[in-house]
């Protein structure tokens, strides 16, 4: 959200279920947020909070994880936390809670951040960016199941890649 040094940068993800394939998303990852000053990072990390790979990626990223311990997974009787909400040290966080809805495997986790005066809000409108950017997020998880195969993972993801595919040839055809 917005533009230049002061942007919001909000990714939401999906990581592999393999170690090895979550260390290169990871990679990915970091070397992507890096630079950036204002991250939220969010989503089914499936690595609990003192796994290796989270101390790699909150290193990596210079992101940090607000509150551990919050068991999400499974919805019918939390035990493990594999979502996470990470913040880069410039969004100060107010509350954080997991929510009592169980709409999938998973429990959502609801958190109220604070952002600092220099960040505006503007949402640049860009149609084809949004879909592009998801089907290559597929496409990477996809690249990333090589290494650790996993039959319904790849599924989704394929669905994931032809739902992003359609948006994004919708949005291209809007245009003309």
């Amino acid at each position: 959200f917005g533009s230049g040094p002061d942007a919001l940068h909000v990714l939401i993800l999906h990581m592999a279920l393999g170690r090895r394939g979550r260390l290169r998303q990871i990679g990915f990852l970091a070397e992507r947020v890096a630079d950036y000053r204002h991250v939220i990072l969010m989503g089914d990390l499936n690595c609990d909070s003192d796994s290796p790979e989270m101390a790699v990626l909150v290193e990596t990223a210079r992101l940090r994880e607000p509150a551990s311990g919050l068991h999400t997974f499974p919805s019918w009787q939390p035990s493990r936390q594999l979502d996470h909400i990470l913040v880069s040290s410039s969004i100060g966080v107010e509350q954080v809670e997991v929510l009592d809805y169980a709409f999938s495997d998973h429990l959502p986790i609801a958190m109220a951040v604070r952002l600092p005066e220099s960040v505006r809000l503007v949402w640049e409108s860009r149609p084809a960016s949004v879909p592009a950017l998801n089907l290559a997020g597929a496409c990477m998880v996809l690249v990333s199941l090589y290494d650790a195969w996993n039959l319904p993972s790849v599924i989704l993801e394929s669905f994931w890649g032809i739902i992003s595919l359609y948006g994004l040839v919708r949005s291209i055809r809007s245009r003309t």
